[in-house]
């Protein structure tokens, strides 16, 4: 499969950058080894998003989001979904609570509603292919058959730098 970019880490990261490379065209394939979308903020029941509010000296400053793209546009669709509520002040940090489930649930959304990206859940890198250019190649493990994925670019968001290591190491 010959794709422009590789994403491979279903986290928010994952998700931003996979909806942002689609929105300017490019072709995107999102590898994620767990059966859903949304990383920490789904799977392992972290219940707030932080960051998305710059820091305030007290709470009769106004809220201004950190970045008015992707990250703001996530945090209305999880509000609007019933999803979330918030944002709250957490010591010098607002934060936005929400449900794990709808950010999962959200994540999805976002993903499938945006042409240009194919999500492969359940799938996994299992090896990495280089040449004088870079990365050539991913074998993923996807429901039990390997899949050669070759992307003009990768973005590693996977937390633990695993296609870096990979690739690093040789396999």
């Amino acid at each position: 499969m010959k794709i422009d970019i590789a994403v491979v880490g279903g986290g928010s990261a994952g998700i931003a950058a996979s909806v942002s490379a689609a929105r300017q065209g490019a072709s995107v394939v999102l590898v994620e080894r767990l059966g859903m979308l949304g990383g920490m903020g789904s799977a392992a029941n972290v219940h707030t998003i932080c960051g998305l509010y710059r820091l305030r000296k007290d709470e009769s400053e106004p809220l201004i989001p950190s970045n008015e793209g992707f990250p703001q546009e996530f945090a209305d669709l999880l509000l609007q979904s019933g999803g979330a509520t918030g944002p709250f002040r957490m010591g010098k940090l607002d934060v936005l609570m929400h449900e794990p489930a709808f950010f999962a649930r959200v994540a999805d959304k976002v993903t499938r509603e945006q042409p240009g990206i194919r999500v492969l859940l359940h799938s996994e890198v299992m090896g990495v292919i280089r040449d004088e250019g870079g990365i050539s190649c991913l074998e993923v493990l996807s429901h039990g058959r390997t899949l050669e994925i070759h992307p003009m670019a990768v973005i590693d968001t996977t937390g633990d730098a695993e296609v870096v290591f990979q690739a690093k190491a040789g396999t």
